[in-house]
This record gives structure tokens, sequence and C-alpha cells, in this order.
């Protein structure tokens, strides 16, 4: 499975634990060599130890590659919920090598695309083109193809972040499709079900609440699923990983938690078309509505 089950507080102070046997001091570097598990361990670690030392990463996985390891976030989950504690704190360098993408397991490959996917939704039309014409090459982890897509998202996800580190405004629309999917992994169990695979579901959910409230058009939603559907992602709105009834309100309880949202009404990333993005606060039974 994935390695969201070590994600917890127990980690981040084993880290700490070590850096204080070795005699670290402040002036020494933390090294995250991994997923964005790792990534997000080890900078929360150094985060914390003596006020702050410094953070490299080598991002072993296409999703931390494009996404995880870049922007400063920090965190571990806490009993279930997703990166309930953490800071924002940047790395100073990151060093990508995209020869480990071949290595992944194909859960691993495909929950690194559809973060990659998801930023092409947000912000950048060629890289969408490609996830729609270039399935192949994909599949098969083209190098010119992989090289490419990690490229475009770090360049995309690094302009975001340097505008709005803390996300107090365009940063939140990273999070697209993250609310319901972080609901998802939430009620299935932390790391039963890939990240990027929760995230792909996610922003079939939020574009299916786009058609209905009418902010997007029937065909770009159709054209988005497709895509999901090829790349081999969950489109129906009862994930088949989900096990018992209830599980709209399930996932709508998971998303009220969820540290993103203020108690009342959940805010959610959406779109208008590509590249077309806003978030609003929408009302549970529009939610609801999109979950069963």
């Amino acid at each position: 499975g994935s390695g969201e089950s070590y994600k917890t507080i127990d980690s981040v102070l084993n880290i700490i634990k070590d850096a204080v046997d070795s005699g670290f001091s402040r002036k020494d570097l933390f090294v995250g060599i991994g997923g964005g598990v790792v990534c997000d361990l080890t900078g929360f670690a150094a985060s914390l130890f003596k006020r702050g030392a410094r953070v490299q990463f080598v991002p072993t996985t296409l999703l931390a590659m494009v996404d995880a390891s870049i922007g400063g976030k920090t965190g571990c989950d806490f009993e279930n919920y997703k990166n309930m504690i953490g800071s924002f704190f940047p790395a100073q360098q990151i060093h990508i090598y995209p020869e480990f993408v071949q290595s992944l397991s194909k859960d691993q490959y495909r929950s690194g695309l559809a973060e990659a996917f998801k930023t092409a939704l947000l912000y950048d039309s060629e890289l969408y083109e490609i996830f729609k014409t270039e399935k192949e090459n994909i599949i098969k982890r083209d190098n010119q193809i992989i090289n490419v897509i990690i490229q475009k998202c770090a360049k995309a996800k690094a302009a975001v972040v340097q505008e709005d580190f803390t996300e107090k405004n365009i940063r939140m629309y990273l999070n697209l499709g993250h609310s319901f999917g972080h609901g998802l992994e939430t009620i299935i169990g932390l790391g039963k079900i890939a990240h990027g695979d929760a995230v792909a579901w996610g922003i079939g959910r939020a574009l299916d609440l786009c058609v209905k409230k009418d902010f997007c058009t029937e065909s770009y939603k159709s054209e988005v699923f497709k895509i999901l559907k090829d790349y081999g992602w969950e489109i129906n709105p009862i994930h088949p990983l989900i096990k018992g009834g209830g599980t709209g309100e399930r996932i709508l309880n998971a998303m009220h938690k969820d540290k993103k949202n203020n108690a009342d009404k959940i805010k959610l990333v959406l779109q208008k078309g590509l590249n077309e993005t806003f978030t609003q606060e929408i009302e549970d039974e529009d939610i609801f509505a999109v979950l069963k």
C-alpha cells in the first residue's frame, strides 16, 4: 500500500529523535529521499527541530516530483484526518531525477499522473492536450513525455506557490478534487487508496457539481470524464472501494472536518472550463447530490 499509514506524529518525532541522538545543530541538513509522505514528514521534522533546520528533497515518485515536494507544505495525518498537523516550511533545494519514474508500481505512477492532470486542468492547456492525445506514450512511460509533464507541473506549481505561499487565495486552486478526495480517503481508511486516485475521483465529483449548478458545460465535463476513464480512474459517484451504506453522508461529514473548511459550509474549488477556476461555498444538499 502507500506510505500513508506512516504519516503520523510518531514518525515525525522519530526523525527528530535521530537528529537529537546524532547531535544535529540548526545548521545541519535534513534530506528526504522518497515519495510525498517522506517529503512531508522530513520537512515537518526539520521545521520543528530547534525551531527550524535546513531541508532538501530527492522526490522518488511522480506525485512527489510534480506536486508534494514543491511548495513547502509539510505535515502528518491525525486520527484518520489528512494533514491535520503541519507547517509551511520550504525546502532549500529539490533534486529531481525523472529516471525514478520507471521503477514505480502502476498504482504509484497513476497516482502521480492524477496530480499532473489536475495541474493541466488548472493551468496548462498544452499539458491537457498531451493527456488527451498521447495516452499510449504516457501509459508506456515514454521518457520524453515524462520529462515534459514534470517540467510543466513543477513550473506551474512553483509560480502559484511563490505568489501565495501560505494559501490565502490562489494557491487554494491546487486543491481541485481534494475536498472530495480527502473525504473518500478518510472513510475508506487512509492509505487504502492511492492519493492521486482519490483526487481524480474528486475532480469528477467537482465537475459533476459544476454541471448541476450551471457553472460549466456538459461537454467540458464529459471530455474530462472520458480522459479520467481512459487512464483507469473511477468516475462512478459511489466509489467501489467504499464498504457499507450511507456513503454520501459519511463523505460529507469527513469533508466538514477537513482543515480547509469552516464549520458550516464547504468551500470547493470549481471550474467554468479548462483553466477557468474559482472557489465557492456550496450547500450540503448540492454536494450530497453528486455523491449518489
